[in-house]
């Protein structure tokens, strides 16, 4: 994809409308992005080299992919409710919001549920217009997934378009306290109904295993957001974020054999359900 010099933030939400990405600002000395390289160990996020450092994006596409090939329930209950939307008013609430549905509609879409699909992506064109957003969720996009509900890979790949408008219009604008919320609140909620969907504990769980994993993911994120630390409402949701980053360090502790305990699994449950009732109140 070809875009001119200058930076280019790249959402965490890969795959998807905006769901999940950490955004990345680097600068290019040509006109093409430098390349992303997926990592074959893990399909949940791909390497992204920035100056010399390497960076792993969340894929919660990927994420929600695996979990339903894998035999992961379909918990709708779990989702947002596509109506709060009207009720966020400020930038802040408006862009963890925006993450939040973005989520919603990438976890939809795999699973099948069509009208839920075209329900999210409504909501998060309304907060989306709202920001002064306005690139990725015009009417040609819309008519599109309603021209292509049953079809999910079609899906995918339009949302994927609408991704990509959307975040060289965030590049251009320089919005980077709007890309930082979309960001936690596009995680917290794929983690959140990532959870929910595994169901009860077991140890040897695939699945279970596959949460465990996004502690990596954590660390990237908060990487990035203290790039924006100066921002005080960045720095309460990265406040927010170190918590849960001290409940996975607890799995630092664990032995050779055990990932995760039942233990370490409910309370990294029970810290993300806090975040996400404060960001949807």
């Amino acid at each position: 994809m070809s875009m001119k010099i200058g930076n280019h933030f790249y959402l965490f939400l890969l795959n998807t409308l905006f769901v999940s990405a950490i955004v990345i600002s680097c600068t290019f000395d040509t006109k093409k992005a430098a390349p992303l390289v997926e990592d074959e160990s893990n399909g949940d996020y791909l390497i992204y080299q920035m100056d010399e450092t390497s960076y792993k994006i969340p894929s919660p596409m990927e994420l929600f992919l695996y979990l339903e090939q894998n035999g992961a329930g379909f918990v709708k209950e779990s989702m947002h409710d596509a109506s709060k939307q009207s009720t966020y008013l400020s930038r802040k609430d408006k862009s963890l919001n925006l993450g939040i549905y973005s989520a919603d509609l990438a976890y939809s879409t795999v699973f099948g549920d069509f009208q839920q699909t075209l329900t999210f992506f409504d909501a998060a064109k309304s907060l989306s217009s709202d920001l002064g957003l306005h690139e990725g969720y015009g009417e040609q996009i819309a008519g599109r997934i309603d021209q292509n509900l049953t079809n999910v890979d079609s899906l995918i790949d339009i949302t994927t378009d609408s991704y990509d408008e959307a975040t060289l219009f965030l590049e251009d604008q320089g919005l980077a306290d709007i890309l930082g919320f979309i960001v936690a609140g596009g995680w917290i909620e794929s983690l959140h109904l990532s959870i929910q969907s595994v169901g009860e504990y077991q140890q040897t769980s695939p699945l279970i295993e596959r949460i465990a994993d996004q502690q990596v993911l954590l660390d990237n994120l908060l990487q990035f957001l203290r790039k924006y630390s100066e921002n005080n409402q960045i720095l309460e949701v990265v406040t927010q974020l170190e918590e849960l980053q001290e409940v996975y360090d607890q799995l630092y502790y664990n032995d050779e054999n055990t990932v995760i305990t039942k233990e370490q699994f409910v309370a990294i449950s029970n810290k993300v359900i806090e975040i996400r009732e404060s960001i949807i109140h």
